[in-house]
């Protein structure tokens, strides 16, 4: 190593006493050494700083000429500059860095020396020192990548402390930056919720906050806040603080179920309900009490987070957001400040609220919209409002990196158009299309009668504007390119045929999993046809379908593996996941022939099938997370009692059927991240007060399922509803009296999706699924019994009716007998009473049929 010293004879030398503030510990070392400077720099510094003192023989001029510090103190008026030497009293290590500096050497600097370095640049006075270390700061803080292991949360919160007491803005601009673009990043670190107070609302407040959606920031917030409000002395202080960084939450975006869920929250309470009654405005539904239905004056707050950073935009569950909103997100902020193209907006935007049956188109002059290159994720599942014309316009030209599109629960579209997605956004190769699954499969019921249902014309007030709906494409008609589809899911799709499978297996020919459960209108051939052809696959989903022998076949067939030395095997050898419960038409041969052949799954779903022990028996693999074999001719529940106690993690528990009963006990222990619990014939004994029990382990239910729990009452509603308020799925059947005084509380839960009330008390009102269409925006399936109705029937709902409801069952106790009658109002009727006796009546309105079905129990 060479160092740049003067050539100037004149450069007089200064001795240095450099003392460590920290004594050593040895004794050897607290006697002081001298050395020339030059020396100790091309030698092993480390032999050196053992010392409490040492005197080092330096370039007058050059200390001048590089530190403000020693120009000051060696060439103004001060005594010391007559002095021939200093005492230095600073960290040794960091000083004889930053001398070597002086002298020319080369410094490497990283997030452990950073700070030490650049508080003693600034001392000194060291300019040049002082800008490579915030060239190190600005490099390392505008990486776009993936954090850096430089930077950790923990690392962030320090250089943020180090630049406040420093007073260095550059750096405070820099954290606040780096925060808001890896926010979602950093939420999950557990020193996030150390994060300053002034770091993280600025970040919030940042142009560049990235987060997938308002209910991330939402969590990030309640956690910050939990963890932090104590800190604070005065309590007015502390609600300000809240109030103020709480505000930045744009609730008009937030999901309906995580709104509704955070009702009970101390802190989010109040935005809460503003959230809901936003929500329920822009769904045109009047909040109990509210007289207001204005619009909105910011539209600022309406914009979805989108920025350079993002990579996925999260809009699940949120179905007030519209082609507008969408929209207004995509396009230039300046047209929110001039008068003209925000007139424009408004007028759409209040347009893209009128009901289903009534579309518009944006203006074409504000299709202007910025490309975000990063953005490669969209959730728009449930967002029922959401124009898929409209949506795919969007991404194809804002998200030209798009890899995945989950799509779930729009009956808006059908399983053909996405094909014309695949055009548009050519690298696409994960689609999730699902729909819920139609209650008329094969193994369950028997179709006796079904009958199109009349929808009424869109009015003619606005033909031109009309929404022309995703066409339906003929599969022998259309020539597809080759996608790059490694994933589709097009569960509960009634419209998909053995056609629409032939054509999947030539268009996806990369594909790895496929999700068809509940598509009955596909065949063991069609099947076993695109397995052949499909023979990547390594995860299948076919619940409830017609898979059968013919389909096992293809699975255990072998297959060349395409190389120079091919090599055989089956497509089951590579199954990681093989989901076919329900699935009748395999028989017991067929089922031991499949599980000798799994060697690596983690996922198998035998459900409602012929198994038995021996199939079981035939099993090879040991890497298994999920076993469904609920409900066939296997039962012990010792294994999932062990599991109840032992997974803390557990997200979705099963106990249906085909187990004994359980005990209070296995439910004392705290389940937090249980999200679905489904109980059913195994807690006969369950009580209110053991309801309550379960309610406090399990706090963050969204999805209830209790069969047969005969000591339940009515005030079982009040401890569901205030223990779950967020739940979108509820099945209480059999459950003792809860019904039996009607169910105002339990419809306390607004965002519920899916309800299943029968069996559990003679209290529903006639006008009941009006009400609770009417009370819940995003309730699609609704299940009941003539046994509950007081007046003895239900009025139904005509489909031209604004609800979200598309699915609606009524059935009778099949203990009883009667004449099999059933009483389906006409077409052209708003709302008529309705009998249903043995039969079940089934509302489908992604077919918009009637179906009258026997159930096979």
């Amino acid at each position: 190593m060479e160092v740049s010293v003067s050539d100037d004879e004149d450069d007089q030398l200064i001795l240095l006493v450099c003392t460590n503030p920290t004594p050593t510990p040895d004794p050897y070392h607290n006697h002081p050494i001298e050395e020339f400077l030059t020396d100790i720099i091309l030698s092993d510094l480390s032999t050196f700083l053992n010392f409490h003192t040492i005197k080092l023989h330096a370039h007058r001029n050059r200390l001048i000429h590089h530190s403000l510090y020693f120009r000051g103190l060696l060439s103004g008026s001060f005594s010391e500059s007559c002095l021939g030497s200093i005492t230095i009293n600073w960290n040794l290590p960091v000083f004889m860095q930053i001398l070597k500096h002086i002298y020319g050497c080369s410094l490497d600097i990283t997030s452990q020396n950073v700070l030490p370095l650049y508080e003693g640049a600034l001392y000194f006075g060291v300019d040049t020192l002082i800008v490579k270390c915030e060239d190190w700061f600005s490099e390392v803080f505008s990486r776009n990548e993936f954090p850096s292991t430089q930077i950790q949360t923990e690392d962030l919160i320090q250089i943020w402390k180090f630049a406040s007491d420093h007073a260095s803005d550059f750096i405070l601009h820099l954290c606040i930056g780096y925060l808001a673009r890896n926010f979602m990043w950093a939420k999950k670190n557990n020193f996030f919720r150390e994060v300053p107070y002034n770091l993280l609302l600025s970040s919030v407040k940042h142009p560049h906050l990235t987060v997938d959606s308002e209910m991330h920031l939402s969590d990030a917030l309640l956690l910050w806040l939990e963890s932090n409000m104590e800190n604070l002395e005065r309590r007015s202080e502390a609600e300000d603080n809240y109030n103020g960084i709480l505000k930045q939450i744009h609730v008009e975006l937030l999901p309906l179920w995580f709104a509704a869920g955070k009702r009970n929250s101390f802190y989010f309470r109040q935005l809460a309900e503003e959230s809901l009654g936003s929500i329920f405005r822009a769904l045109n539904i009047l909040p109990i009490g509210s007289l207001d239905i204005s619009g909105y004056s910011d539209l600022q707050h309406l914009r979805i987070r989108v920025t350079e950073y993002s990579k996925k935009i999260d809009l699940s569950n949120c179905p007030q957001i519209t082609s507008a909103i969408l929209l207004l997100s995509l396009i230039p902020e300046s047209y929110l400040t001039d008068p003209m193209q925000r007139k424009i907006i408004e007028q759409f935007f209040n347009n893209s609220g009128h009901p289903i049956q009534e579309k518009y188109e944006f203006p074409q002059k504000l299709l202007e919209t910025f490309i975000f290159e990063a953005v490669q994720e969209v959730d728009i599942s449930k967002c029922r409002r959401l124009l898929i014309e409209h949506a795919v316009n969007c991404f194809s030209q804002s998200f030209p990196s798009l890899r995945i599109l989950k799509a779930a629960y729009l009956l808006n579209i059908r399983t053909t158009g996405f094909l014309q997605l695949l055009e548009k956004c050519s690298l696409v190769n994960e689609v999730d299309l699902t729909v819920d699954v139609t209650p008329l499969i094969p193994a369950s019921v028997t179709i006796l009668s079904s009958s199109p249902v009349v929808i009424p014309l869109v009015p003619e007030k606005t033909p031109s504007l009309k929404y022309k709906a995703v066409e339906t494409m003929s599969f022998h008609e259309s020539r597809p390119q080759i996608s790059y589809v490694t994933k589709l899911s097009l569960e509960g799709r009634t419209d998909v045929s053995d056609l629409s499978l032939q054509y999947i297996s030539k268009f996806c020919v990369s594909l790895c999993h496929l999700n068809i459960k509940g598509c009955i209108c596909v065949t063991d051939i069609g099947i076993s046809d695109l397995i052949h052809r499909c023979n990547k696959l390594n995860s299948i989903v076919v619940c409830d379908t017609s898979f059968g022998i013919n389909s096992v076949q293809a699975l255990c067939s072998a297959i060349s593996d395409g190389g120079n030395f091919p090599s055989l095997h089956s497509v089951v050898s590579n199954l990681q996941a093989l989901h076919m419960g329900g699935c009748i038409g395999i028989s017991e041969l067929s089922l031991q022939e499949l599980m000798s052949q799994t060697q690596v799954l983690k996922n198998l779903c035998l459900r409602g099938t012929y198994l038995v022990d021996q199939a079981l028996f035939n099993f090879k693999g040991s890497s298994l997370e999920m076993l469904d074999v609920s409900d066939t001719k296997v039962m012990s529940d010792i294994i999932v009692r062990k599991l109840v106690t032992s997974l803390m993690n557990l997200q979705v528990l099963v106990l249906c059927y085909c187990f004994g009963d359980i005990s209070i006990s296995s439910f004392k222990l705290p389940m937090q991240n249980l999200r679905k619990l489904r109980l059913e014939r195994v807690t006969p004994w369950m009580t209110n007060d053991d309801l309550v029990i379960l309610s406090q382990n399990c706090r963050n239910l969204v999805e209830l399922s209790l069969l047969g729990c005969p000591l339940l009452n009515s005030d079982s509603q009040q401890i569901i509803s205030r223990a779950w308020p967020g739940l979108v799925s509820m099945h209480l059947e059999e459950c003792g009296e809860i019904t039996a005084n009607g169910v105002s509380v339990l419809l306390n839960c607004r965002a519920l999706e899916d309800l299943l009330l029968r069996h559990n008390g003679l209290g529903l009102q006639r006008n009941f699924i009006l009400h609770a269409a009417s009370e819940l925006p995003l309730l699609r399936k609704l299940s009941l019994d003539i046994c509950d109705a007081i007046e003895g029937g239900f009025d139904i709902p005509n489909y031209a009716d604004r609800y979200s409801l598309s699915t609606l069952k009524i059935a009778k106790c099949k203990s009883q007998r009667c004449a099999f009658n059933v009483s389906v109002p006409p077409p052209g009727s708003r709302r008529r009473s309705v009998h249903v006796e043995t039969l079940v009546l089934v509302w489908n309105c992604e077919n918009l049929t009637r179906t009258v079905v026997k159930e096979r129990l």
